[in-house]
C-alpha cells in the first residue's frame, strides 16, 4: 500500500493552501519541492543501509523489516496531519516519504529476487501495473472524493488523514505475512528434525545389527576352530 501516498504527492500543494492556509504560493512551491526531493533521496540511502546491516530482501526477517518501515512511515504520516504549521507538516511528511520510498524499494527488490533473471522485467512490469491500477491510481480519486464531501463541513484535513490512516493500517499486512512465514518455517524445521531423528535411529539400528552379526560370526568361527 506504499503507492497510496501518490494521493499525497498529488494533493499536497492543495492541502498546504487550504488546510494549512498558506497563501504564499512561492513558499508552497519551495516547501513541496524540498520535501519531494529530499525525502525519496534519503529513503534510498536508508534502504541501502538496512540491506547492508540487517539483511537483504531474501533474509528471513525481510517481512518484519518491511513492517517497521511502513509502520514508522504511517505514524509520521498521521503526525503530519496533526501539525498546524508548515515546517512541522513538511518535516513529518518528509520522514513519512523517507520510510515510504524505502518500503517501496524493498518490495520491488523482493519481487525481482523471487523470480528468475529472465523474468525480472515482466515481474517488475506486472507489479508496477498492479500498483497503478489498484493503489496509485485510485488513491488521488479517493482523497478528492473524501475531501469534496467533508470540506464544506469544515473538515479540511479529512482527505489527507484518511490516506495516512489507510497507509498506517496497511503496514500490518506485512506483519501478518511475517507471522505466516515464521509459522511455516517452524513447521519445516520440525519436519527436518523428525527426519534427522528418523535417519539417526535407522543408522543406529543398522550399526547394532551389524555388530550383532559380527559377534555371531566371531562365535561361529571360534566354534569351528575348537
Amino acid at each position: 500500500m506504499a503507492g497510496s501516498l501518490t494521493a499525497v504527492h498529488y494533493w499536497c500543494a492543495d492541502y498546504m493552501r487550504n488546510a494549512l492556509e498558506i497563501e504564499d504560493q512561492k513558499l508552497i512551491f519551495i516547501s513541496y519541492t524540498i520535501v519531494c526531493m529530499i525525502g525519496p533521496l534519503l529513503g534510498m540511502f536508508l534502504i541501502s543501509f538496512i540491506n547492508y546491516f540487517f539483511g537483504s530482501y531474501e533474509s528471513e526477517n525481510a517481512p518484519l523489516i518491511l513492517f517497521f518501515l511502513q509502520l514508522i512511515g504511517g505514524i509520521f504520516g498521521i503526525f503530519s496531519v496533526l501539525m498546524n504549521n508548515l515546517f512541522s507538516f513538511c518535516f513529518c511528511l518528509m520522514v513519512c516519504l523517507i520510510f515510504n520510498i524505502s518500503a517501496t524499494t524493498f518490495i520491488q527488490g523482493a519481487i525481482l529476487l523471487s523470480v528468475g533473471i529472465e523474468l525480472t522485467g515482466m515481474a517488475n512490469s506486472i507489479a508496477n501495473l498492479t500498483q497503478i491500477i489498484f493503489v496509485s491510481g485510485p488513491s488521488p480519486v479517493l482523497y478528492g472524493a473524501i475531501n469534496d464531501f467533508f470540506y464544506p463541513k469544515g473538515m479540511k484535513k479529512i482527505g489527507m488523514l484518511s490516506i495516512m490512516i489507510i497507509y498506517f493500517f496497511a503496514s500490518f499486512l506485512s506483519f501478518i505475512h511475517y507471522l505466516i512465514l515464521k509459522n511455516k518455517n517452524n513447521d519445516e524445521n520440525i519436519v527436518k528434525k523428525v527426519e534427522i531423528c528418523e535417519k539417526s535411529d535407522s543408522f543406529n539400528l543398522d550399526n547394532k545389527l551389524n555388530e550383532n552379526n559380527d559377534i555371531k560370526n566371531d562365535e561361529h568361527n571360534k566354534s569351528k576352530d575348537s
